[in-house]
């Protein structure tokens, strides 16, 4: 094996590059390299999921637990700026990044409404208030459906969000 051989016969071609994807072509490698290089780059990369939800109210046909596991599955903005204050703990709850939902279908609408992602907002509170009221912390995508609620149904939770980084490499995979 010689690195100037592997110089040479590695090709990295960039398909496609937005604002939200990075598409490369690893040429001249193996299947399994490159699969391994995959998995280095998911795990070294933070990033910030829903963990717990706290249910304070919930009408809906869907139950708590499975309402809990689609919003769990729903990808968090943050900016990169803010993940290291809110990485260096994970206890501190003044450090906590809390996302609030809280929908009602009221009793006069005689239809379904379809909850989306978009209606979770970030929650502010003590400190967070004056540092973060300018911050977007929020849901990637806005048209995720998460239920639909009958007229008189409501949803009212808090999501507790944790920063995931390479001490979860087995979770993401």
């Amino acid at each position: 094996f010689s690195i100037t051989d592997f110089r040479n016969i590695i090709r990295i071609e960039i398909s496609k590059l937005t604002k939200d994807d990075l598409v490369v072509d690893l040429l001249g490698l193996d299947l399994s390299v490159v699969n391994s290089m995959r998995r280095i780059l998911l795990s070294e990369i933070a990033t910030l999921c829903i963990d717990n939800v706290f249910f304070y109210n919930n009408s809906s046909i869907m139950s708590d637990e499975v309402l809990a596991h689609r919003l769990g599955l729903i990808p968090i903005f943050i900016p990169s700026n803010l993940l290291n204050y809110f990485i260096v703990t994970d206890n501190d709850y003044d450090k906590k990044i809390i996302l609030e939902l809280d929908v009602e279908n009221p009793f006069d609408k005689l239809k379904k409404i379809s909850i989306y992602s978009g209606y979770i907002k970030n929650k502010l509170y003590g400190i967070q208030f004056p540092l973060f009221k300018n911050c977007q912390i929020k849901p990637v995508f806005k048209d995720i459906l998460l239920v639909k609620l009958n007229p008189g149904q409501k949803i009212k939770c808090e999501c507790h969000c944790k920063i995931r980084s390479e001490e979860h490499t087995s979770e993401l995979q």
